[in-house]
């Protein structure tokens, strides 16, 4: 049998369904580490491969005819298939008019989001591409992945016009700040690094968490930025001293993902230990922990209102929460039939799209 993906790089495992189906039977909490990124793979987080009954059951026969799906009024309009690989991070344009998906093939897909159109490829990684981001400006897009470099490609041309090579190992996440003057890159290593995008220069590293970071945010309106980490720690940073302004501890398990609501006034932190966490980035007090997901959560998504936020799970689900009552509004699912790994909400708020291990990218519609 074919060695399962993991569902955080995409690389093989080294083990297939019968291998975690077998060790389950000695402990459910048995888990492996991925060879390639290092990360605990739990069984829950591939139990989609594995034919878990919740999940079969939620998944048309044959996988590839599939009839929209309702969920509380959130409905699945579009399904983007990939070449047969995982997708690993997606990312709207600042004006909602393309999608950028990163896949563990090395290479980033331009598609039009209206029309299900792939447009085009970018091609340049050596590896698999772990993150994207569109510049602000909307004629630059940024990509990072396992091969070490993070590149900047021009939209028009789908040429790559710059490569950044500081990271000596795989960049996990990297985003742009709201004025587009700074690019901030975090990976195998201890310490956020800050570039600047235009002229490709190197300009500082921000502190050191104890472990790798996997997550990185920018403030929308100060000059702040948080991370995620394998320390099961975020951390907000001042850019102008450099300094860690407040770690924020609660998650039991690493954080894989932060993200700031529209006006800064809260930011969310999705963690292997399942959960999603709401807190408050002045005080550094935990205002909700979000329960729901049985599997590690991958990423977390504000709506542009800030009225809703949306994560992803290995559990091959979609959770949409209110984020100022911590309820869960309602569990997207039976699309995917593995892990998600990455949601985004379009700029105009009208779309939400999330990517999965298994190859493909689901465009939900917003009620």
């Amino acid at each position: 049998m074919e060695s399962l993906p993991c569902p955080f790089c995409g690389q093989g495992l080294g083990a297939d369904a019968s291998f975690f189906s077998t060790q389950a039977q000695l402990a459910a909490y048995f888990q492996i580490s991925c060879p390639a990124c290092g990360r605990a793979i739990h069984r829950s987080d591939i139990a989609g491969a594995l034919g878990s009954p919740e999940i079969a059951r939620a998944v048309p026969a044959g996988g590839e005819s599939r009839e929209p799906v309702v969920a509380d009024n959130w409905t699945c309009i579009r399904v983007l298939t990939a070449d047969n690989d995982s997708i690993l991070a997606v990312a709207f344009h600042p004006e909602g008019t393309l999608l950028a998906a990163a896949s563990r093939d090395g290479k980033v897909q331009i598609w039009d989001p209206a029309s299900g159109e792939c447009l085009r490829p970018l091609s340049g990684h050596t590896d698999a591409v772990w993150s994207v981001a569109f510049h602000p400006g909307g004629n630059r897009l940024a990509s990072a992945g396992r091969d070490g470099t993070v590149r900047i490609w021009d939209l028009v041309s789908g040429k790559c016009r710059r490569k950044f090579e500081g990271h000596a190992n795989g960049v996990f996440s990297i985003a742009f700040d709201p004025t587009g003057q700074l690019l901030a890159t975090a990976g195998c290593e201890r310490a956020v690094r800050l570039w600047d995008p235009a002229s490709g220069r190197f300009l500082r590293v921000l502190g050191e968490h104890s472990e790798w970071v996997y997550g990185v945010a920018f403030h929308p309106r100060e000059t702040m930025l948080a991370s995620a980490s394998e320390d099961n720690t975020a951390a907000l940073w001042d850019l102008e001293s450099g300094t860690c302004l407040r770690t924020l501890s609660g998650h039991t398990l690493p954080v894989t993902a932060v993200a700031f609501h529209p006006e800064g006034t809260v930011l969310a932190s999705a963690s292997e230990d399942t959960t999603v966490r709401i807190w408050d980035p002045e005080s550094g007090d935990c205002l909700h922990t979000l329960l729901g997901h049985t599997g590690q959560a991958r990423s977390v998504a504000f709506h542009p209102t800030g009225n809703l936020l949306a994560s992803a799970s290995s559990d091959a689900t979609v959770r949409l929460w209110d984020p100022l009552s911590g309820e869960c509004l309602a569990t997207l699912a039976g699309v995917h039939m593995d892990a998600v790994t990455s949601v985004a909400f379009h700029p105009a708020g009208s779309l939400l799209a999330s990517a999965s291990v298994d190859a493909t990218v689901c465009l939900w519609n917003s009620p």
